[in-house]
């Protein structure tokens, strides 16, 4: 017996997760772009914005991946940042 709105569980929770990153992302954002910020800070919130990212794409392939039998979004959103800029 299928359980009403179980299939929401994946994507919601992964939803629920890409928000509070989205936060963390802009934190680094926000010191990457502080004009006063030494430049060893700006780098060191580069790299973490590199993983931050990674992260992100993750977490919308899983929502992708958990939703793809009721939305019809595309199984196919896993990648790195590195091919995001190719």
């Amino acid at each position: 017996m299928r359980v009403p709105g179980a299939s929401l569980a994946v994507p919601l929770d992964a939803a629920g997760r890409l928000a509070l990153h989205h936060g963390e992302q802009w934190a680094a954002e926000t010191i990457s772009r502080d004009s006063s910020a030494d430049d060893h800070v700006v780098a060191a919130a580069k790299r973490s914005i590199d993983a931050l990212n990674e992260v992100r794409v993750n977490l919308i392939s899983e929502i992708a991946h958990g939703s793809s039998g009721w939305c019809g979004l595309p199984v196919t959103l896993r990648c790195t940042p590195k091919q995001l800029v190719q």
